[in-house]
């Protein structure tokens, strides 16, 4: 029998992705625990004594939603993973899997990012705030595995698509908020709006896909390191648009 395998973002896209290839995980959610809060998180993870989790929780959004609140999405996140990194390493959990993105990384323009640039040069402007709260959970990682024991590792997605994507226009991710106005276009008889020249390049994974990395990770890597998980070398907006 496996140890037991707690999961944080129960309800998030990549949290109900593993649901369906684990369903006997417990899965926490907001409704459950408040993760900003270290006494809930800390009575959680006492009470269940998981030895090895996945944690995907964050507060996340689109562009518009990221620029219009990066403080909070600083504050929030380094909340988050301060205090689950800080129950795990406290109740001896043995193996973690966090989530990195790729907001973390510089504005690199000289060819092909890789791990070794997580740390070099500034995120973009419009989610500075998530961006430098997951280079800090990297230097959380490291740290945990370092003074405590924890085999952490951390993968690294580009933008995830997929069943339970989030469609708000307002705060969805490029994928979902395309969908979301070929729709509005189609029924409302109008032209399909893009922002951009449609010459920008993004990169693209089906979140199944991650959630199955996810798991082979938890039996094979010890980290400390990071992976970037991407699955080709991605497509202009223009390409998806059409």
């Amino acid at each position: 029998m496996n140890p037991p395998l707690l999961v944080t973002g129960g309800n998030g896209m990549l949290g109900r992705a593993l649901r369906r290839i684990v369903p006997d995980a417990t899965f926490i959610t907001r409704q459950d625990c408040d993760l900003t809060d270290a006494c809930q998180v800390q009575r959680v993870f006492e009470n269940i004594r998981p030895r090895r989790v996945v944690h995907t929780a964050s507060m996340v959004g689109g562009v518009k939603r990221n620029a219009a609140s990066n403080a909070d999405f600083a504050l929030i996140n380094s909340q988050i993973n301060a205090n689950v990194l800080s129950s795990a390493a406290q109740i001896g959990v043995e193996r973690m899997v966090a989530f990195m993105s790729s907001c973390a990384y510089g504005m690199w323009e000289q060819g092909v990012v890789s791990e070794d640039h997580i740390h070099q040069g500034m995120p973009y402007d419009g989610n500075l705030g998530y961006g430098f709260s997951k280079r800090m959970l990297d230097i959380q990682l490291r740290l945990v595995t370092q003074q405590y024991g924890v085999k952490c590792s951390s993968l690294s997605p580009v933008t995830m698509y997929g069943p339970h994507d989030n469609l708000d226009l307002e705060d969805a991710h490029v994928v979902a908020a395309l969908i979301h106005k070929c729709f509005f276009a189609q029924e409302r008889g109008q032209p399909l709006e893009v922002w951009g020249s449609g010459e920008a390049v993004r990169q693209f994974v089906f979140v199944d896909d991650i959630a199955r990395l996810t798991l082979e990770s938890l039996e094979k890597w010890d980290g400390p390191d990071t992976v970037i998980a991407a699955a080709d070398p991605g497509a202009t907006i223009k390409e998806l648009v059409t």
